[in-house]
C-alpha cells in the first residue's frame, strides 16, 4: 500500500428508487478487496446512480455479502453514501471470497425491493483472510477490577492511534483507537503490544477486540488469549467486585445479624448477588447499591470447621534468607513470623530475587464435578522445589513433592462443586543453586472431562493417541563391479560424470548422490563471486541467526536445485553487521533473484533509509506501487529477478541513497503454504530468467521413486551401494555400468493391507496407507477414544502395531486461577459473589464471628398468658434501650410466617415491654431480634436472641360481628 493511502472501512447504504429508477443503478468494484474474517472492515462499494435519500423510516439500501452457500449482511454507512459510492462495515465471516449484492427498496413491502449485481464478479470480489484479521494473542493480566489497565499484545498491525501521525514506526498508514502501541522488531512488525483499559462498572467476563482501519478491522482472540471462568465460560478479561468492610464483624450465635458489606462495583449485575457468611447464605432482605449489600445473618453452623474459605484468590507468606545454607528444608518448615505477604489471583508465585520459602493457604472450588489432578509445574530441585497439602472431604491429608526434574503429579481425584477443599503449598527457592529465577512457578491443574475441544481456548486439549505401524526395513543394496579403467553409473535415464579408476567410496557416493537430484546451471547454483552480495540454495552450510522458514526435503516438495528448498519464510535477508550481514545498496546491489513456487503474495516489504542517515521506513511493495511484483500462484517452480533499483524508482522516486536493510516474502493466506530456493542478492541477474528452467538438468528418478541418499562402501571388485528413499520407495531396477550391476538385497516393500480399529462396539477398516484426512473421515471419533487395533491383514517385512496415549484429553490450567480459589482464615468469612463471580477482599477485614457474647438472650415474660392485647415485660440481656432497635414477634397469623408483631413502648438493655397482638389460642414461642446499635455496633449484641421462652395465648371474644340485628 503506498505511502498516504488508508483502505476504507465497509459500510453499504442503497438509496430510495422512489427518486431514481432502481434499474438505473450499477455496481462496479469493491475496495479494499480484502479484509478481516471477523468483520469491522470498512468497505467502500463503487458504482453509478445509487439513491442517497435516506428520509424514508425502512431501509433504502441494504447490502450483503454473498458466497456460493451463504449471505452476510454489511451495515451500511448512511452518511457515507452518495449516487457513485456505498460504505458499510462487514459482519464477522468465515474465510473466503464474496461479492456484493446491493438491495434498492422504494416501499417497507419487500416486493418492492431490487437487487443489483456486480457485471463482472472478479472486480467486485472481497475476500476475507487471516492476513487481514488482526489478531489478540495475550492479556495481561486478564482478571481485576472494573477500570483496569491491561496490556492486549498480538497483532495489531500498526502504531498509529487517531490521526496525528502520516504514518506508525512500521511504515503503516492504518490506524487503531487506543495507546501505549510498541511494535516488535524495533517498531519493524505488525505484533505488538498495546495498553488498554476497561469503561464501565461491569463484574463478569469481558471480550476484548481492537478494531484496525483500513483494509484489515475487527481482532479475533487467538487460543491463548482464551480463558475459562469457573462457570466453564470463555473470557478475555475476567472483573470482579471489591469488598472493603463487614459491619458488624460479630454478632449473635442464632443468627439474624443485619450487617452491612461495604465496597464498590456490587450493583452492575446480571443475576442476584450472592453473600455466604462462613460458608452459609446471608439472605438479602432488600435491594443493593453499587456500595453496600445488607443481609441477615445464618446461624452459627453445628460444625466449627477451623479453618474458613474466605473471596477470591491466595494469601501468600513468605520467609527470607540472606544465606541459603539457613533455610530449612520443606519437610522441616519455618518457624516465626513471615517476612511479607502478598494476595495473588492465582496459585502461582511470582518470579523475585533471593531464596525464600513461601506458604499459600487457599481453598480450591471445583468448577464442576470431575475429575481432577493437580501438577506441581516447575520443579528443578535443589533450585525449586514444591510441597503441596490436599485435605479432602473427610479431612484426610495426601501431599505431594517435587520429583528431581520435571513435574510433579498427583493422582485422579474425584471432586464435586459443592465443597471447598483446603489445600496448602510450599514453595522453596535456593538462589545459590543456580535455575530459573526469572519466571513465575505454578501450581496447575487438569479435569478430565468436558465439552470443549482443542484450540477453541488455552486449556482444551484433545485426546491424542498415537497408532504406530512398523515393520523391518531392508534396504535397496546394488554391487557396481569396476573393471579397472573409468566408469559411468546411469540410472533412471541419467547418467553420472566419469568415475576415475580406484576412486574412493566417498567419491562415487558424492557423484552418483548429484543425479538424484536437480542440477541447476552453473551460473545459478554458484554465482560469480564479483556480482554476488549474498547467496543461498538452503543445503545446510550455516545459516544466519535471522534465518526463518522451515528448510525441506524433496519428501516435502522437489527442491528447485539441490536437494533442500525453503519453506513459509518471512525474513530472507536481514542486516547483521557483527555477522557481516550488510544493509543492500541499490544504486550498486540492485538485483533480487530466487526460484519460488506456491501461494507466495505478490508484495515484499522492505525495511529501508538512506545512507548515512537516520532513520527508516519499513512497508510492504505490492502490484500497485510497481507492477514487477506479480507473483502468480503455481505449482510449478518459477525463477524471477527483481530490479530494487527500479522499483524505487517507479515506486519511491523522492527516496535517495536507498539501503535495504531487510527483506521479507509472505504467503497469499496462513493457510498455504509458498517455498523458495537459489535466493540471489547482486549486482546483475546471474543468468537470464527465461534461460534458467532449459538449462535444469531433472533428477533421477528409477521407477518414480524419490532417492533421499546413497550410500556407498568400497567391496572386492567394485562399490556398494545402498539406496534411502523417501515415502518407503521399493521395487528400484538395476543401475546400469560398464562393468556390470548385481542385486544383493532388494528393498523392503511399504506395509499394505487393512487394519481394524474397534471403539464403542463399532469397527472402522483402515488402508495402512490412509492420509490423515482418511483416518479422521474414517474414525470420526472424538475426545477419550480407547481404541482396540487388529492388524492381522497387513503385510509387510515383520509388521507390527500397536497404540498409545499420547496425551489424555481434557482441560489444562496452567495455574489455579482466582475464580476457583479461596482465600483461608481462622475465622468465617463473608463471600460476595456478584454475577456468580467471586470478589476481592480488599480492605479493613471481611471477617464475622459468632459470639456467646453478642447473643441477646430471652430469659422470661410477664405475664406469661393472656389475650392479644395483653401489656407484657420480656426480660433478658443484650436489648437496645432504643425500642426502634427491637423487633419482637409472638405466635402466628395467617398474615406472616415470621410471627405476630408485639409492639416495643418501653426498652433497656435488660427488658422490652410490648403489647401483644392478635394469635390463635395456645403456647407461643416469644422471638427477640435485636438491630446493631451504638456507636460501635460491635461491642454490641445483635441479631436473634436465643431463649426457650413462650407466651400462652386464651381464649376469649375479641371482636362481634355484625353488632346490629
Amino acid at each position: 500500500m503506498a505511502p498516504g493511502r488508508v483502505a476504507g472501512v465497509l459500510v453499504a447504504v442503497l438509496a430510495l428508487t422512489s427518486l431514481h429508477e432502481a434499474g438505473a443503478v450499477t455496481i462496479n468494484s469493491v475496495s479494499p478487496t480484502a479484509g478481516s474474517r471477523k468483520g469491522g472492515t470498512r468497505v467502500k462499494i463503487f458504482g453509478s446512480d445509487i439513491p442517497k435519500d435516506f428520509s424514508m423510516d425502512f431501509d433504502v439500501v441494504s447490502v450483503n455479502f454473498v458466497s456460493s452457500t451463504q449471505s452476510y449482511p454489511c451495515d451500511v454507512e448512511r452518511t457515507s453514501v452518495n449516487d457513485k459510492q456505498i460504505e458499510c462495515y462487514t459482519s464477522a465471516m468465515p474465510l473466503g471470497k464474496y461479492t456484493p449484492e446491493v438491495t434498492v427498496c422504494t416501499s417497507a413491502n419487500s416486493r418492492d425491493c431490487t437487487t443489483f449485481r456486480c457485471d463482472d464478479p472478479e472486480v467486485c470480489t472481497f475476500e476475507t483472510t487471516n492476513w487481514r484479521t488482526p489478531f489478540i494473542q495475550t492479556i495481561t493480566p486478564n482478571t481485576g477490577y472494573p477500570g483496569s489497565m491491561f496490556t492486549a499484545y498480538g497483532k495489531i498491525i500498526t502504531s498509529l492511534y487517531g490521526s496525528d501521525k502520516a504514518a506508525g514506526t512500521n511504515g503503516r498508514t492504518e490506524s487503531i483507537t487506543r495507546y501505549g502501541i510498541v511494535m516488535d522488531n524495533d517498531g519493524a512488525g505488525v505484533w505488538g503490544n498495546m495498553n488498554g483499559k476497561l469503561q464501565g462498572k461491569f463484574v463478569g467476563h469481558q471480550n476484548i477486540t481492537i478494531i484496525v482501519n483500513g483494509a484489515f478491522g475487527r481482532s479475533e482472540s487467538l487460543r491463548e488469549a482464551k480463558k475459562l471462568g469457573a462457570d466453564m465460560k470463555v473470557y478475555n478479561f475476567e472483573t470482579y467486585a471489591k469488598v472493603s468492610t463487614v459491619s458488624p464483624g460479630t454478632g449473635s450465635e442464632m443468627g439474624g445479624s443485619t450487617i452491612t458489606i461495604g465496597g464498590e462495583w456490587f450493583d452492575s449485575t446480571t443475576q442476584n448477588a450472592v453473600v455466604n457468611v462462613g460458608g452459609e447464605e446471608c439472605n438479602r432482605p432488600g435491594d443493593i447499591t453499587d456500595e453496600e449489600i445488607v443481609c441477615l445473618t445464618p446461624a452459627k453452623p453445628a460444625n466449627d470447621r477451623g479453618i474458613y474459605p474466605g473471596n477470591r484468590g491466595v494469601n501468600k507468606d513468605y520467609w527470607t534468607y540472606a544465606d541459603a545454607a539457613a533455610m530449612p528444608a520443606l519437610t522441616d518448615l519455618p518457624t516465626g513470623d513471615p517476612s511479607e505477604s502478598e494476595w495473588g489471583d492465582s496459585m502461582s508465585w511470582g518470579a523475585r530475587e533471593g531464596s525464600f520459602i513461601s506458604r499459600s493457604k487457599f481453598f480450591f472450588n471445583p468448577p464442576n464435578d470431575n475429575t481432577y489432578q493437580f501438577v506441581l509445574f516447575d520443579c528443578s530441585k535443589p533450585a525449586d522445589d514444591f510441597l503441596l497439602r490436599f485435605e479432602d472431604e473427610s479431612g484426610e491429608v495426601t501431599e505431594w513433592t517435587c520429583p528431581g526434574e520435571g513435574r510433579g503429579y498427583s493422582p485422579r481425584i474425584p471432586l464435586v462443586s459443592e465443597h471447598s477443599y483446603y489445600m496448602d503449598a510450599w514453595y522453596r527457592r535456593d538462589a545459590s543453586a543456580g535455575g530459573d529465577s526469572e519466571s513465575d512457578k505454578r501450581v496447575a491443574f487438569k479435569m478430565f472431562d468436558t465439552d470443549y475441544v482443542g484450540g477453541q481456548n488455552i486449556h482444551a486439549r484433545n485426546e491424542r493417541q498415537k497408532i504406530k505401524i512398523a515393520s523391518t526395513v531392508f534396504r535397496e543394496t546394488q554391487v557396481v563391479s569396476s573393471s579397472g579403467s573409468g566408469f559411468t553409473i546411469t540410472h533412471g535415464g541419467v547418467t553420472t560424470e566419469s568415475i576415475s579408476a580406484g576412486a574412493s567410496a566417498s567419491d562415487v557416493q558424492a557423484t552418483l548422490q548429484a543425479i538424484y537430484q536437480n542440477q541447476c546451471p552453473e551460473e545459478v547454483a554458484n554465482p560469480i563471486g564479483a556480482i554476488t552480495k549474498f547467496a543461498t540454495d538452503y543445503e545446510g552450510r550455516g545459516a544466519p541467526s535471522w534465518f526463518t522458514g522451515t528448510v525441506v526435503k524433496a519428501d516435502e516438495t522437489a527442491p528447485f536445485c539441490g536437494g533442500k528448498s525453503l519453506m513459509n519464510p518471512t525474513t530472507v535477508y536481514n542486516t547483521d553487521p557483527e555477522n557481516d550481514y550488510y544493509p543492500i545498496k541499490i544504486s550498486i546491489e540492485k538485483t533480487v533473484c530466487f526460484a519460488y513456487k506456491g501461494s507466495l503474495a505478490s508484495r515484499v516489504f522492505l525495511r529501508y533509509g538512506s545512507e548515512g542517515e537516520e532513520g527508516e521506513n519499513s512497508e510492504w511493495f505490492g502490484p500497485n506501487d510497481y507492477d514487477g511484483l506479480d507473483f502468480s500462484a503455481n505449482e510449478e517452480w518459477q525463477y524471477t529477478c527483481l530490479d530494487l533499483q527500479d522499483m524505487f524508482a517507479t515506486a519511491r522516486p523522492d527516496a535517495t541513497n536507498v539501503i535495504v536493510k531487510e527483506l521479507r516474502f509472505d504467503s497469499t493466506s496462513a493457510d498455504s503454504d509458498f517455498f523458495i530456493d537459489n535466493l540471489f542478492i547482486g549486482k546483475a541477474e546471474p543468468m537470464a530468467p527465461g534461460d534458467v528452467a532449459d538449462g535444469i538438468r531433472q533428477a533421477a528418478m528409477p521407477n518414480d521413486v524419490v532417492i533421499d541418499e546413497v550410500q556407498v562402501e568400497t567391496v572386492a571388485g567394485g562399490y556398494s551401494v545402498s539406496f534411502v528413499p523417501f515415502n518407503c520407495g521399493y521395487n528400484l531396477p538395476l543401475m546400469e555400468s560398464q562393468g556390470g550391476v548385481t542385486r544383493q538385497q532388494a528393498g523392503s516393500p511399504p506395509v499394505q493391507g487393512t487394519f481394524d480399529i474397534s471403539f464403542d462396539g463399532q469397527t472402522s477398516s483402515v488402508q495402512a496407507e490412509a492420509t490423515e484426512e482418511e483416518m479422521a473421515n474414517k474414525l470420526k471419533l472424538d475426545l477419550g477414544i480407547e481404541a482396540k487395533l487388529n492388524g492381522d491383514s497387513l503385510t509387510g517385512d515383520e509388521v507390527e502395531i500397536e497404540v498409545k496415549t499420547v496425551d489424555d484429553g481434557g482441560l489444562f490450567f496452567y495455574e489455579i486461577p482466582g475464580s476457583m480459589t479461596r482465600t483461608a482464615h481462622d475465622t468465617p468469612q463473608v463471600e460476595v459473589l456478584i454475577n456468580g463471580i467471586p470478589s476481592r477482599c480488599d480492605g479493613s477485614g471481611c471477617g464475622f464471628s459468632w459470639a456467646a457474647d453478642r447473643t441477646p438472650t430471652v430469659t422470661s415474660i410477664s405475664p406469661d398468658q393472656g389475650t392479644g392485647g395483653t401489656e407484657v415485660t420480656i426480660t433478658g440481656t443484650g436489648f437496645s434501650a432504643n425500642c426502634d432497635d427491637n423487633r419482637v414477634r409472638i405466635g402466628r397469623s395467617e398474615d406472616t410466617e415470621e410471627g405476630v408483631m408485639c409492639t416495643p413502648t418501653t426498652c433497656t438493655e435488660t427488658s422490652i415491654t410490648c403489647t401483644t397482638g392478635s394469635a390463635g389460642q395456645g403456647s407461643q414461642t416469644v422471638k427477640v431480634k435485636v438491630l446493631p446499635h451504638g456507636d460501635d455496633p460491635d461491642a454490641n449484641p445483635n441479631g436473634k436472641a436465643s431463649g426457650d421462652v413462650s407466651f400462652t395465648y386464651l381464649g376469649g371474644i375479641t371482636s362481634i360481628s355484625p353488632t346490629t340485628y
